[in-house]
Parts: C-alpha cells; structure tokens; sequence
C-alpha cells in the first residue's frame, strides 16, 4: 500500500497532462478545419488512416504543418510579447518575411517535384512543416 501513495499523487498532474495534449490536439485539429475548410468530423476520420487514400495523406500533412505554424507562432509571441512595441513590430515583420520567402519556396519545390499532381498538397506541407520546425528551433535557441 505505501508504494501506491506516491502513484496516487501524480495521477492528478498525469491527467491535467493528457488534458492539456488533448486541448492542444483539438486547438490544431480546429485550426486545420478552418484552413481546410473540411469539416472536425471529416478530418478526424481522414486522420485516423494517413495511408488510406492520397487525399488522406494530403490532410494528415498539412496537419502536421499546422501544428508546426501554431508552434512558432505560439514561440514568437511569446518573445514578442518580452520586446518594446516597436521592437515586436519589427520582430512580426521579420517572421512575416520570412514566411512569404518560404511559402513561396516551397510552391516552387512542390511544384518541381509534382505539379499539378494529387501529391503537390503533401509536399507542399512536407517543405512547411520542415521550415516552420527549424524556425521555431532557432527561435528557441535565441530566445
């Protein structure tokens, strides 16, 4: 019984845990929806087999080029909000920037490797989802 005490006590911060994943879950699969314009429903059974059909691994991409963008910019907000305001001007500029650079970087890629093909979408969510992870790494690292 007295090696149970101490599981009984993390079980409280174990399940805020989970909840807070699952919060953070439903934050991106809402987002995607928004993006997509594919109904929570629909996606949720699109995301339960990312190797059904192309249009499944369309979605399940660009989900996780979703979350990726949510990261940084939850991550540049958080340095934003610690500048001046004409500091995190400048700062939401310089992301802005690079963002437009980098979309269209990665237009171009998915367009050499699939244009007009039913693939281009997962590519063009494959080069996002790689950029926005080392941005919001090196964000980190200078923050």
């Amino acid at each position: 019984m007295l090696k149970l005490a101490p599981a009984i006590f993390l079980l409280p911060l174990l399940l805020m845990t989970a909840s807070a994943q699952a919060g953070y879950v439903d934050d991106v699969l809402d987002e995607l929806a928004v993006r997509s314009q594919i109904s929570v429903d629909e996606l949720k059974e699109l995301l339960n087999d990312c190797e059904t059909t192309q249009r499944a691994m369309n979605v399940c991409a660009f989900y996780d080029a979703v979350e990726a963008d949510l990261n940084l910019h939850r991550i540049t907000e958080g340095k934003a909000a610690e500048m001046t305001e004409t500091e995190a001007e400048t700062y939401r500029a310089t992301i802005a920037d690079w963002r437009s650079e980098t979309e269209l970087a990665c237009q171009i890629e998915a367009d050499e490797e699939a244009a007009g093909g039913t693939m281009r979408p997962m590519l063009y969510s494959f080069c996002m989802t790689y950029e926005l992870e080392e941005r919001a790494t090196i964000e980190v690292d200078t923050w």
